[in-house]
């Protein structure tokens, strides 16, 4: 068989024209020989890419500091950026588009903390914008933010930290609105339930919880409109013989009444409900015991949760009574938020929850609903297995904005490797060997697609350095274009700490002290009125004598 290239040309014209002539079939034959020399180059150069993966560099970078800035400046509600360090210092990183939230994963001693946290937190401050501050290490976060707040200009910062000389007073039930707000009402009651650790670690279902809250609600609204609306009202309330009787006879609110009727009618047995009763009283009894502990729940609220433009609120935790508290900070927190993102006042409202895990928030809500109220989260967690599969999913993709330290666990390493996906790189392999008595060489190079980064890589990364995703890091064609950050600590950085804990302990903390709300009276005439009030208002039901709260529907 005969190799050979024939050619047919389409135009008989071609034909003739070549035909007894070698000059001119020559010339064609080469014009033909250029044309498939081409076709054959041209398709090497359109092989498919195995992957398209790759890291930021200075484009990307720059993108996002351009828009950084123009963020910065336009100062709207709903387009929030930070910088952590200036344009031009060292370790420098520019966080447009924050909103709605930032995820911040890192084991202990990472840096997650100290390198992105307090630094994003500096950088609302210095923007001016209303802050609430969850910090599970009370004084760690407010001993640092809080002089730093105050020299920036925030004239109001408040302090609720149960337990400690500094706290202010927030009365739960005054975060609702009114008698009639069942609405409120079942929210408060359902959080302080979902925050009581008990609840929890006995895997209650949702309908029990809901079921308590049922219970606690109405006595909730109840108690709002009485001569001493709190919650050691409430307690006393709880702890009454013959609560259910009594509570049937008591003249009560209709839609209170029916709540209170379908927690009676769900509960079934009298078993169940003492179940019910116990679980409402527990979470109560737990952080209203002590001095400071009944100061900072009892009596009316010493301040006006209601945030405006450079002004500051933070929630601390006593971690030796954090068991007890989470109940207490958790629903205060959360109602705090709620009550504040209904009032916006054009500025960003910025929560800083650091270590989210220890507390039951509604932060998928916060995150897929509240963007436009200028919600932004600073969230921060040590690795994504301290949530279930629903709120890891939710945290992933409600937080575009994402920062992993080492977080010392293999599962999260993995999701990140997988989501990185995958870059092409070459590799060349060389071979030697020997034909017909010479020694030969040749080179042959292949492509490949590996991890960008592999989970050990992840799981290698020393303190300080961290994998983000961005959405203003960006080309003509990508966004959120990943890359490797080392952030810095220097000799500045440790003086400034000293200075501003120098400052927290010299001037914050004792006006802090100061400005902290007198006990409304002595703790034993305190439940002696309180009981009290409970008999008014459950009434005996067998005299028929009650009264009901003021202004409550009839």
């Amino acid at each position: 068989m005969t190799d050979f290239l024939e050619v047919q040309p389409s135009d008989p014209s071609l034909v003739r024209y070549a035909k007894n002539n070698p000059a001119r079939l020559g010339m064609l034959s080469a014009c033909v020989l250029a044309v498939l020399l081409l076709q054959v180059f041209a398709g090497q150069t359109k092989k498919t890419k195995l992957a398209k993966g790759h890291l930021a560099k200075g484009l990307e970078k720059k993108n996002a500091l351009n828009l950084m800035k123009q963020q910065q400046a336009a100062k709207k509600l709903t387009k929030t950026a930070f910088n952590i360090r200036q344009p031009g210092q060292k370790g420098f990183l520019a966080v447009p588009n924050a909103q709605p939230g930032v995820l911040v994963l890192g084991s202990p001693g990472a840096g997650k903390t100290a390198s992105v946290i307090n630094p994003l937190v500096r950088s609302a401050i210095d923007q001016g914008h209303r802050i609430i501050m969850f910090d599970w290490k009370y004084p760690d976060q407010a001993s640092q933010l809080v002089p730093y707040a105050a020299a920036r200009g925030y004239k109001r910062i408040n302090v609720f930290a149960p337990g400690f000389a500094e706290s202010q007073r927030i009365n739960p039930l005054d975060l609702i609105e009114s008698p009639e707000d069942m609405i409120g009402a079942q929210e408060l009651a359902l959080s302080i339930l979902q925050n009581d650790s008990k609840v929890n670690t006995d895997s209650t279902t949702q309908f029990f919880l809901d079921s308590a809250a049922s219970l606690l609600a109405p006595i909730f609204c109840v108690v709002k409109g009485c001569q001493y609306p709190d919650l050691l009202t409430v307690l006393m309330i709880l702890q009454s013989e013959n609560l259910i009787e009594r509570l049937k006879s008591a003249k009560i609110g209709r839609y209170q009444r029916l709540m209170l009727q379908q927690a009676i009618a769900t509960a079934g047995s009298p078993k169940q409900l003492a179940g019910l009763l116990t679980s409402t009283i527990k979470p109560l009894t737990n952080f209203l015991l002590g001095d400071n502990m009944i100061n900072a729940v009892v009596g009316a609220s010493s301040f006006d949760p209601i945030l405006r433009p450079k002004e500051m609120i933070v929630f601390g935790m006593d971690r030796n009574n954090s068991e007890a508290l989470k109940p207490l900070i958790g629903s205060t927190l959360r109602m705090t938020m709620k009550n504040n993102l209904l009032n916006k006042c054009g500025v960003p409202l910025i929560a800083s929850l650091d270590e989210l895990s220890t507390l039951e928030l509604p932060i998928t809500e916060w995150l897929n609903t509240n963007r436009s109220d200028g919600f932004v989260g600073l969230i921060g967690l040590q690795n994504l297995e301290q949530c279930d599969k629903d709120r890891r999913r939710e945290l992933k993709t409600g937080c575009p904005t994402k920062m992993l330290f080492n977080p010392n666990d293999d599962e999260t390493a993995e999701m990140f490797s997988k989501w990185l996906g995958k870059e092409q790189v070459g590799t060349k392999s060389k071979t030697e060997g020997w034909s017909s008595g010479k020694r030969s060489r040749s080179t042959s190079g292949r492509e490949q697609a590996v991890d960008m980064l592999q989970a050990a890589d992840i799981l290698k990364q020393p303190e300080g350095v961290a994998l983000v995703l961005n959405s203003g890091h960006r080309n003509a064609k990508e966004a959120s274009v990943p890359f490797r950050h080392r952030f810095t600590y220097t000799s500045k950085d440790e003086a400034q700490e000293a200075k501003l804990q120098g400052l927290w302990e010299e001037a914050c903390l004792p006006r802090l002290v100061g400005r902290a709300p007198a006990m409304t009276g002595e703790v034993d005439a305190m439940i002696k009125a309180r009981r009290n009030e409970a008999k008014k208002l459950l009434g005996n039901p067998d005299k028929g004598t009650h009264r009901g709260p003021k202004g409550g529907n009839k």
